[in-house]
């Protein structure tokens, strides 16, 4: 490993249980630390996390301690840092979650995959370090050397939980992937997994550890659900997350006292807990607060006669909650008129008690996208998302970062230009602010121009202090 690369920020490799389709008995390891640098102080070092193939970081989670847990997906070989590879078992996407201390050692990497593809696509820490995540596999699946198995057809969606050390503890077959739409995930006030899931058209039974049908979920279009788990994989209840009118839930977090945040869109009006919220133009912000008994007790509405979605949620260290997502024309939020530049821009909004505090566009002549948002001990705001469309700087998408004050000043985002650049997620640890993504041949921030290693490469990078 090269001194630049040493210096290259806290690894994140990390990558998700993988379910591959395929019966074969899937790899696991969990590897002692090997000896790598501290995190550097400065702010603008990544380390790249791929191989030969098409790499990427899909997932990110942060643990009580302090340590960084990434899930992704790779092809091929895939290397880690400090000697540290995973072999995909076929020609396919394998699945890899990594742990790595707040210094930057790696701690533990567990990897799985067949001959069908798998990926991650969302993931939780609980409070004894347990890693609980979300994903698809187009093909039969097993997790670990046990070959716990979690479906037998192809297209499944499944639960996975890990233990500290990312030993494999149970993992199901959730339900059918061409029924199920977007599944986001948090750990729920009972220690075990709450997942939303939208189910994309016909009605669908959903499983848990024990095997077969444990619930049946309705159908329609745009019509999530709010899925609980306890800690052992058992069902507890499910209930909808709005409705009649479209549902579309974009983000969740949870809260210190074992509730739940979400944040999404909305049409037409929808009975949410004690309120019936209506939209004034075609789709309206949604973000509403969950109970730790799993019902909706507090929801709240922005927008203005155009189309505004709601797409990225940080809570605060002060009780603060962050809410951004994208706008087309002109947006009215709270009192506070924003205005497009381009075809559509960012909102970012902070609240206190349900009323904003203040609110900012960012944005530039291309689509803009907000993925993520993390709050640092200090109440600093990052926001980081994506910009461009096919054809814009020649790029298909560029990843932008932005920071704002606690009294909503902002500096110029920071956009990194290049073939294509994705972020995945944001996450803080103390006053420390981490991006998560993947970017193609080369990934050009602050000055300097980080080289890819395949067709795609995953990416950590520190954005502050």
């Amino acid at each position: 490993m090269t001194a630049a690369r040493s210096r290259l920020l806290l690894v994140a490799a990390i990558a998700l249980s993988a379910m591959r389709c395929a019966p074969a008995s899937l790899p696991r390891a969990a590897v002692p630390a090997p000896t790598t640098p501290a995190v550097p102080a400065s702010p603008s070092l990544l380390l790249p996390v791929g191989g030969p193939g098409w790499d990427n970081v899909s997932a990110v989670a942060t643990d009580s301690d302090g340590s960084l847990v990434v899930a992704g997906s790779f092809v091929g070989t895939v290397d880690f840092g400090g000697g540290r590879t995973l072999t995909a078992a076929g020609d396919k996407n394998d699945l890899f979650v990594a742990r790595y201390a707040a210094s930057g050692e790696l701690r533990a990497v567990f990897g799985a995959g067949g001959l069908e593809s798998d990926a991650v696509a969302s993931l939780a820490v609980g409070a004894r370090g347990e890693v609980v995540f979300v994903g698809h596999s187009t093909g039969n699946a097993r997790i670990g050397d046990a070959g716990i198995a979690i479906g037998d057809r192809s297209g499944c969606v499944y639960l996975a939980k890990l233990s500290r050390d990312l030993h494999p503890l149970w993992a199901f077959d959730l339900g059918e992937r061409s029924a199920l739409g977007p599944y986001l995930l948090a750990i729920g006030e009972r220690g075990g997994p709450a997942v939303i899931v939208s189910t994309t058209h016909e009605a669908h039974d959903l499983g848990d550890v024990r095997g077969g049908a444990a619930a049946h979920l309705p159908g329609g279009k745009g019509s999530p659900t709010l899925v609980r788990y306890d800690a052992d994989g058992k069902l507890i209840d499910l209930r909808p997350v709005g409705g009649p009118g479209a549902v579309w839930v974009a983000g969740v977090r949870a809260d210190p006292r074992g509730g739940l945040w979400i944040v999404g869109s909305f049409w037409d009006s929808i009975a949410c807990g004690p309120d019936t919220l209506v939209s004034t133009g075609g789709a309206d912000v949604l973000l509403a607060h969950i109970d730790p008994q799993g019902a909706p007790d507090r929801c709240l509405r922005y927008g203005g006669r155009n189309d505004e979605n709601g797409s990225a949620l940080a809570l605060g260290p002060d009780g603060d909650i962050a809410l951004a997502g994208t706008f087309v024309d002109e947006t009215n939020l709270d009192g506070k008129t924003l205005v497009a530049v381009g075809r559509s821009d960012v909102f970012v909004m902070t609240l206190h008690d349900g009323r904003p505090r203040w609110a900012a566009r960012i944005g530039d002549s291309a689509s803009d996208q907000p993925i993520g948002a993390a709050f640092t001990r200090t109440g600093t705001l990052w926001i980081a998302g994506s910009t461009g469309y096919p054809g814009s700087r020649g790029s298909e998408s560029d990843a932008f970062f932005a920071r704002f004050t606690v009294d909503g000043r902002s500096e110029p985002w920071e956009v990194v230009d290049n073939i294509s650049a994705s972020v995945a997620g944001l996450v803080s640890i103390s006053d420390s602010v981490l991006a998560v993504g993947s970017f193609r041949d080369r990934f050009p921030f602050r000055g300097r121009d980080y080289a890819g290693r395949g067709g795609m490469d995953g990416f950590i990078l520190r954005l502050a202090p």
